[in-house]
C-alpha cells in the first residue's frame, strides 16, 4: 500500500493506494470516498476492549475494514479538522490519547488500558487506547501533530488534552496542573502527564477541549 497525507482547507486527509488483498482498518466513520475495486465491512473486535475504548477513551465502538479486491484508492479522515501523523510499530505497543486513533494497517491489535480515575475527573477518559504489533498507525490531532524525542534524564510535561501517543514502556506520571484535582477539574486546565525519557512523544498542538471552547466562543459572538 502507498499512503499520502493530503492537505485540504478543512485539514489533512489520508489517501491510500491499494492493490488486491490490501487491507486498512479505520475508526468508525473515517471512510470518506473511494474508487476502484474494494469492499467495506464494520466490526467491533473484542467486546470489552471496544466498550473500554468507546466509553472511556473517546473512540468509536466499530472499526471500518476496507479490503481491496483489485486496484483501488480510498480516502480516510477525521470527523473534525485535524492534522495527521504516522507511527510505525515493530512488535511494540503505544498508548494513545482520547480521539487520536484514525486508522492502521498490518498485524496490529487495537485495545485499551485503564488510565485511572484521576484522568476521568480531569476531563479525560478512563482508558487509553492501545495499539500493539507490527504495522503503521495513523493518528490525528487538531492544530497539528508534533513529535518530540525526549532524552535520558529529561522529561516533557503535557496537558492531558494535548497528549497524543507514547511508547507503552515509557515512564508516565500524572501531575495536577491546578493546586488540587478539584481546581483542575473546575478550571480550563486538568491533569498533566510528565513523561520521562528516553522515549518519543507525540502531542496535539491544540486539545479537543480548546477546539470546542473556541467554537462555542465564535458561535456566541455571532449571536450577539
Amino acid at each position: 500500500m502507498k499512503y499520502t497525507i493530503r492537505q485540504t482547507a478543512q485539514g489533512e486527509l489520508l489517501d491510500v493506494d491499494m492493490v488486491k488483498g490490501d487491507k486498512i482498518y479505520g475508526e468508525g466513520g473515517s471512510f470518506i470516498v473511494g474508487k476502484g475495486a474494494f469492499e467495506i465491512t464494520s466490526e467491533s473486535g473484542d467486546l470489552m476492549s471496544s466498550l473500554s475504548r468507546t466509553f472511556g477513551g473517546g473512540e468509536s465502538l466499530f472499526f471500518t475494514t476496507i479490503t481491496a479486491t483489485g486496484n483501488a484508492k480510498v480516502t480516510l479522515g477525521s470527523a473534525y479538522p485535524t492534522s495527521l501523523g504516522k507511527i510505525t510499530l515493530k512488535n511494540e505497543t503505544y498508548l494513545l490519547g482520547d480521539g487520536v486513533y484514525l486508522a492502521h494497517s498490518g498485524d496490529i491489535k487495537v485495545g485499551a488500558k485503564f488510565g485511572g480515575l484521576s484522568s476521568f475527573f480531569a476531563g479525560s477518559g478512563l482508558f487509553f487506547s492501545k495499539v500493539e504489533g507490527t504495522g503503521d498507525v495513523f493518528i490525528c490531532g487538531y492544530g497539528g501533530i508534533t513529535k518530540v524525542d525526549v532524552k535520558e534524564g529529561e522529561y516533557i510535561l503535557l496537558d492531558n488534552g494535548n497528549f497524543a501517543a507514547v511508547h507503552a514502556d515509557a515512564k508516565l506520571e500524572k501531575v495536577k496542573l491546578g493546586k488540587s484535582f478539584l481546581s483542575s477539574f473546575l478550571s480550563t486546565e486538568g491533569i498533566g502527564f510528565k513523561i520521562y525519557g528516553p522515549t518519543t512523544v507525540y502531542y496535539r498542538n491544540s486539545s479537543p477541549r480548546n477546539f470546542i471552547l473556541k467554537f462555542l466562543g465564535n458561535f456566541k459572538s455571532k449571536l450577539l
